[in-house]
């Protein structure tokens, strides 16, 4: 009677497993402390559901990446880049740099390099930018930042890096091993329910 009883609420607590949409903050707490060269800070609350939360890992060569969880109230993202609000969410983070540019945080914003590439067999899309700072102590820089998006556990995943471009190379090399790691880590399956 117990087996049975065992394997009934098994059967009954699987599906709701498999099913459970995990929360961005629950999301972005099991990320590791460190991936790759960063090592990870604080997360930020946005106060409201639908915007989700981030959290920012840096290195010790002011390369900043800020990774993003939310879901825009939407209950299902598919993995990768086929929906169409992965594709949108795109094309308004990239929207922003320019409104930021407008509201005079940067200057002189040049896209470099923009498409899609395949991590951990995960679809994503990007795009590179040279810009300036505009304000604030950093007037004056130059840097290098990138933007990457894709869609992953019900959550749109969008990943932000800044870095000063007078070493473009290492920052290539730093987001050569965070993006796998990040991708890895963000693909752990859910531990199974304890019973």
């Amino acid at each position: 009677m117990r087996l049975f009883l065992y394997s009934l609420l098994l059967a009954l607590l699987l599906p709701l497993q498999v099913s459970a949409k995990d929360l961005p903050e629950a999301l972005l707490k099991q990320l590791p402390e460190k991936l790759g060269d960063c090592q990870r800070g604080e997360l930020r609350d946005y106060g409201d559901p639908r915007l989700g939360w981030s959290v920012a890992y840096n290195d010790h060569h002011g390369t900043v990446i800020t990774v993003y969880a939310y879901d825009q109230g939407l209950a299902k993202i598919a993995d990768g880049i086929g929906d169409r609000i992965i594709t949108e969410s795109f094309a308004a983070a990239r929207r922003d740099i320019h409104i930021a540019m407008t509201k005079g945080m940067y200057s002189d914003v040049q896209p470099f390099d923009d498409g899609k590439a395949t991590i951990e067999g995960m679809d994503i899309l990007f795009a590179r930018y040279h810009l300036t700072f505009a304000k604030g102590e950093a007037a004056g820089q130059k840097a290098v930042s990138a933007l990457y998006i894709f869609g992953a556990r019900d959550e749109i995943i969008k990943i932000r890096a800044t870095a000063p471009a007078d070493d473009e190379a290492r920052v290539s090399k730093v987001l050569a091993e965070f993006l796998p790691a990040l991708v890895k880590a963000i693909q752990k399956p859910r531990s199974a329910p304890q019973l």
